[in-house]
C-alpha cells in the first residue's frame, strides 16, 4: 500500500498560522514558496507531504527548536540563515517558544525531483534516498534561498523561466548533496547545432511580449529542460534566461529609438516586463542609463 501524503493546501488546513505571503497565485509549476513571519509559539506534528520543504530560517527562534525527520531527532539553538531539509514522503514535527522567528518554506514537487534526478543524473530515480537535514550551514543553499526569496517578494516579475531554472538548479544542488549518494552527471557529449539554436532563438523572438518556458525551449529541439539548459549554456555562455532578457532589453533600446511615439511603459509591456519601473531597473543593468536617458540621449 503506498504511503499516504498531503498536499500543500491540506498542509496549511492543518497549521496553526498563515504565510504572510505565497506564491500560489503565480502559475508556477513545480514549486511553491511560503514565507511566515513573526510566528507564535509553536508544538506542530506534520504528516507527510507529496512535496520536499527546504525551511530557510533568516530570523530563527531565539531559543531551541526541536525538530523530527522520520526517525531523526535534532535539537538545538538556529544560527542566522540555517536551513533545514525535510524529503517529501517523511513525517516531521517542530516545537519552538515565542520568539516571533521568520523563515521561508521552498515546496518542490517531488514529481519534479523524480524527473530531475531521471534527467540529470545516471542514477534510478527509485534508488536515490533523499536525506533530510537539520541545522545546514550551507552557503550556496542559503544564496539560493535568498534569490527565492527576493523573487517571491518582487511577485516573480522576473518571468517564470528565470524561476524554472533557479528551480531545477535548486534541485539538482539538493540531488548532488542530500541524498544517499552523489549524483553522477552525464558527461555533455554533444553541443546545439546551429539549427537548434535558430529554433530556439527564433522561439524567443517571438515569445519576447508573452514570455516563453524552459519545458517550450526544451521540447522544441526534443531535449529534457535540464540538458537543453546546460547545453544551451555551453554554446552562448549565459543560461537560457539570461540570453532572453538580453532580447527583451535588445527589443526594447530598438523601439525607444523607432517608436518615439511609444510611452516607455507600453515599450515595457510589449517587450515582457510587468512595468515601466522594472524596465527601467533593468535597462540601467544592462546599458547604464534609464529608457527615458537613453532616449533623450539617442533619439
Amino acid at each position: 500500500m503506498s504511503l499516504k501524503t498531503i498536499t500543500p493546501h491540506d498542509r496549511l488546513e492543518q497549521l496553526p498560522f498563515e504565510p504572510t505571503v505565497t506564491s500560489s497565485n503565480f502559475g508556477w509549476s513545480s514549486l511553491r514558496l511560503e514565507d511566515y513571519r513573526n510566528l507564535p509559539e509553536s508544538n506542530l506534528q506534520l504528516p507527510p507531504m507529496n512535496h520536499h520543504i527546504v525551511a530557510f530560517h533568516y530570523k530563527p527562534p531565539a531559543g531551541v527548536l526541536k525538530h523530527s525527520c522520520g526517525s531523526k531527532r535534532g535539537e538545538s539553538m538556529m544560527a542566522l540563515n540555517d536551513i533545514t531539509y525535510v524529503p517529501a514522503h517523511m513525517d516531521n514535527s517542530w516545537e519552538f517558544g515565542q520568539s516571533n522567528p521568520h523563515c521561508l518554506h521552498i515546496l518542490i514537487e517531488d514529481s519534479f525531483f523524480t524527473q530531475t534526478a531521471l534527467t540529470a543524473t545516471d542514477s534510478d530515480p527509485a534508488a536515490i534516498e533523499a536525506i533530510g537535514s537539520f541545522q545546514l550551514r550551507d552557503q550556496r543553499a542559503q544564496m539560493m534561498a535568498q534569490l527565492f526569496h527576493t523573487e517571491l517578494y518582487e511577485q516573480g516579475q522576473t518571468g517564470p523561466l528565470y524561476i524554472e531554472s533557479l528551480t531545477t538548479a535548486f534541485t539538482i544542488y539538493l540531488l548532488s548533496q542530500h541524498t544517499n549518494r552523489s549524483s553522477t552527471y552525464r558527461p555533455q557529449t554533444s553541443h546545439l547545432s546551429k539549427e537548434q539554436l535558430r529554433c530556439v532563438h527564433d522561439l524567443m523572438a517571438a515569445s519576447l511580449e508573452d514570455g516563453v518556458s524552459l519545458n517550450q525551449m526544451a521540447a522544441e529541439i526534443n531535449l529534457s529542460p535540464y540538458h537543453f539548459a546546460r547545453q544551451f549554456k555551453a554554446c552562448m555562455g549565459v543560461a537560457p534566461h539570461q540570453y532572453f532578457l538580453r532580447m527583451r532589453l535588445d527589443e526594447a533600446k530598438r523601439l525607444l529609438v523607432q517608436g518615439k511615439s511609444q510611452s516607455i511603459a507600453a515599450i515595457a509591456l510589449q517587450t515582457g516586463f510587468t512595468d515601466q519601473a522594472y524596465l527601467t531597473r533593468q535597462f540601467r543593468n544592462r546599458f547604464g542609463l534609464t529608457p527615458a536617458k537613453f532616449r533623450a540621449k539617442y533619439c
